[in-house]
Order: structure tokens, then C-alpha cells, then sequence
């Protein structure tokens, strides 16, 4: 990993959502002024302005919204609501999620919270760098939330996005109360 990516992780915000910010209704929440307010079942997050929705999410994800340049997707934000049937926490499903990515050339966790990964967290996330196929580095980051609920959202973010967007991200998360 070059220096600079080093320096990016080094300097990252270290603060995290907290379990009652997570669990929380939509007072907890911010979505910034221009973004779009999106809901996937009962999970509420905010996409960047000029983010399109993607017409799948692919093979594993329901909803997924990206930016495009040409032909090549330049950065997307996956969700899957209910992701597994058996309701098992939010830190199980990102466990579960690291261990089954796809090999990435570069492919390197960089941070977890918590750290190691509680499998019995109602929140976790994992952050990643990788990359891409013309040599850049890229980052990724996977949420899992579950906030008491018996089955989690998960949420994967990845290509060109900087620390504020991922921070915005995920201030924004939250379920609905109502579903």
C-alpha cells in the first residue's frame, strides 16, 4: 500500500456512528443539503447528487446507485435489505461479507469497527482498499446495520469516494421506524 493511501487511513475520522445513533429514528440522521434521501425497505440513506440508480444491484444487492463515466462505473453504494434469513447480527454479516468478497488485486482491510468484529454487533463496518483495473487505488467500505431489528441492511460503497463522502454516508443511515 503506497504512503499516501497509509497517510488517507491514517488521517481518517475516527469517529463512528454510535449504536444509538444508529438505532435511532430519523432525528439522528443527517442528509446533506442536495443529496438525495433514498429508502430501501425500512432503511433510510443518502445518495450524492448525481448518483443514478443503477437498474440491478447485481448478484447480491437489491438497490444500487453509482456514477458513470463512458462505460465504466467510477463508484456505486450498494444496499441489501434483509440480507439473510436466519436474522443473525449486523457484525456477523460483515464478517460473513469480508470473508466472501470476491479476490480484489490489492485487496487490504484497513480498518474495522469494532475491532476485531463483534459477531453479535447491531452495527459494524469495515473499511478496504484495492485496485482498480487500470492500477488506481481505490477504497470500500461495508455497513452492516441491525439496530435491534431481527434481520440487518447491508451497504457497500466503493471506487472513487473521498473520507466526506463516506462519513455523509453514514450519518445518514438509519431504519424507518414506521416498516
Amino acid at each position: 500500500m503506497s504512503k499516501s493511501v497509509r497517510a488517507a487511513v491514517v488521517v481518517m475520522v475516527t469517529g463512528v456512528l454510535s449504536l444509538a445513533a444508529c438505532s435511532g429514528g430519523d432525528d439522528d440522521r443527517v442528509v446533506p443539503q442536495g443529496w438525495q434521501d433514498e429508502q430501501v425497505g425500512a432503511l433510510r440513506l443518502a445518495v450524492p447528487p448525481g448518483w443514478e440508480r443503477a437498474e440491478s444491484g447485481g448478484e447480491y444487492w437489491t438497490d444500487a446507485w453509482q456514477v458513470v463515466e463512458g462505460d465504466t462505473v467510477v463508484t456505486s453504494i450498494a444496499v441489501e435489505y434483509d440480507i439473510l434469513s436466519n436474522g443473525p447480527k449486523a457484525g456477523l454479516v460483515v464478517a460473513h461479507l469480508l470473508e466472501t468478497m470476491p479476490a480484489m488485486a490489492g485487496y487490504e482491510v484497513v480498518e474495522r469497527t469494532p475491532d476485531p468484529i463483534d459477531l453479535d454487533a447491531d452495527f459494524a463496518r469495515a473499511r478496504y482498499v484495492y485496485e482498480t483495473t487500470d492500477g488506481a487505488t481505490a477504497q470500500g467500505v461495508l455497513w452492516a446495520l441491525g439496530a435491534g431489528r431481527e434481520q440487518p441492511a447491508a451497504i457497500q460503497l466503493t471506487g472513487e469516494v473521498d473520507d466526506e463522502t463516506i462519513e455523509q454516508i453514514e450519518a445518514s443511515l438509519s431504519f424507518d421506524a414506521q416498516k
